[in-house]
């Protein structure tokens, strides 16, 4: 038996889709952090991703110090390009699916809330702290995963497929860039399936 064989099936979660948003749109953060200009208890730290509708940031909760993603999505751009529905599907999947696992499925990533100002929509989940797969695959350097670690990801990312295919979804992006890694520990990620494309 090779050490590898030694480490814990990794574990995956299965995200929706991302949208993104142009910097004009966005509240800048200078510095380290910067509190958003709206009633909310979360502030904005560093820059996590961007697309073509916003920006993701780390956050934390100012009264519990719980840390965060929150994604920012700017309201005249998502209008312009007609992606409100799509945005709305995405926030509602991740309630359902948050609301019907209890504290959410251990491979969809949970949301936990979603507020609106006049020009950005928010949407707090989960952190990934350990990046995406595609992060983890060239982390390897070429060289081949241990098997152990493959059959967890694969485990995990049939059990976030399967929850998707109960709500009648089909995930339309699936590729390693698109399964987040809940830590940066090559030998047991954990691991949702982000930033998806879903379709009834």
């Amino acid at each position: 038996m090779c050490s590898s064989d030694l480490f814990s099936p990794p574990a995956v979660r299965v995200v929706l889709r991302g949208i993104s948003t142009p910097p004009n749109c966005l509240s800048r953060v200078d510095g380290h952090s910067k509190s958003m200009n709206v009633r909310s208890p979360w502030t904005l730290h560093q820059v996590l991703g961007q697309g073509s509708y916003g920006k993701v940031y780390r956050a934390s909760h100012s009264g519990t110090t719980q840390v965060v993603a929150i994604k920012q999505l700017c309201r005249r751009r998502v209008k312009a390009e007609n992606r409100e529905r799509s945005v709305h599907d995405e926030i509602a999947t991740l309630a359902a699916i948050t609301e019907r696992y209890e504290n959410g499925h251990p491979n969809i990533l949970r949301l936990f809330e979603t507020f609106e100002t006049s020009s950005s929509i928010f949407i707090v989940t989960e952190l990934c702290a350990g990046g995406d797969v595609a992060e983890l695959i060239k982390r390897f350097g070429g060289r081949p995963m241990p098997p152990l670690v493959v059959r967890g990801l694969t485990k995990q990312l049939a059990a976030g497929l399967r929850v998707l295919r109960e709500q009648n979804l089909v995930h339309r992006d699936l590729k390693p860039a698109n399964l987040l890694l809940t830590h940066r520990d090559p030998r047991d990620p954990a691991c949702k399936i982000g930033r998806a494309s879903c379709r009834e």
